[in-house]
C-alpha cells in the first residue's frame, strides 16, 4: 500500500485529484470507489492522506479510481468506549473557511463538523459534485470521526 493524497481542485469542477507523491499534479479522476485508511486529514489545503493502492481504468469515458486498502485495515479501526454511532450515507467535505471538516448525513441533512477524519473510508463518489461520500457508519468523538466501512445504500435523492 501506498499514502495517496486526495483533494478537490476547485478550479476543475467535476474531478478529484489523486497524488501519489505531494507536490506533484497527480491524476484526476471522474470517480471513486473502494477502501482506503485515514492517515491524517491537511485542514489548511483541504486534502485526506489516506493508506491504499490505486488502479485506474476508463469506465463510460471517464476515468475512475478504485482504492483498496485490504481487510487488516478495517479491522484495526478503534472505536473508543463512549463514542456516538452515525448510520448513514455521509457526504465528507472539507468546510475552507474554518478550516475543518464536515459530515453531512444523507438525505435528512444532519450535519456535524469535525477536526479530522480517521478509520476506512468505504468511497463512493460518481456524480462529480465537489463532495467525497462513504458509505457505512462513522463513530463521533473528541471532535473527529471515526469512518467504519458498512453496507449503507446510495439515497435515490441527495442534497448536492
Amino acid at each position: 500500500m501506498q499514502e495517496l493524497i486526495i483533494s478537490y481542485p476547485r478550479s476543475l469542477s467535476g474531478y478529484f485529484r489523486i497524488r501519489d507523491t505531494p507536490g506533484t499534479p497527480g491524476r484526476l479522476v471522474q470517480s471513486i470507489s473502494g477502501q482506503s485508511a485515514m492517515l491524517r486529514t491537511d485542514n489548511e489545503n483541504g486534502r485526506l492522506h489516506v493508506l491504499a493502492e490505486v488502479e485506474y481504468s476508463e469506465y463510460v469515458g471517464k476515468l475512475h479510481a478504485h482504492l483498496y486498502c485490504g481487510a487488516q485495515a478495517i479491522m484495526d479501526v478503534h472505536v473508543p468506549d463512549g463514542a456516538e454511532l452515525y448510520d448513514g450515507y455521509a457526504r465528507i467535505c472539507h468546510r475552507r473557511q474554518f478550516g475543518d471538516w464536515r459530515i453531512k448525513i444523507e438525505p435528512d441533512g444532519q450535519t456535524i463538523y469535525v477536526d479530522a477524519y480517521e478509520g476506512v473510508i468505504n468511497h463512493d463518489w460518481y456524480d462529480e459534485s465537489q463532495h467525497l461520500y462513504h458509505l457505512g457508519q462513522f463513530y463521533h468523538y473528541e471532535n473527529r470521526a471515526i469512518l467504519v466501512p458498512g453496507l449503507a445504500s446510495r439515497p435515490d435523492k441527495i442534497g448536492l
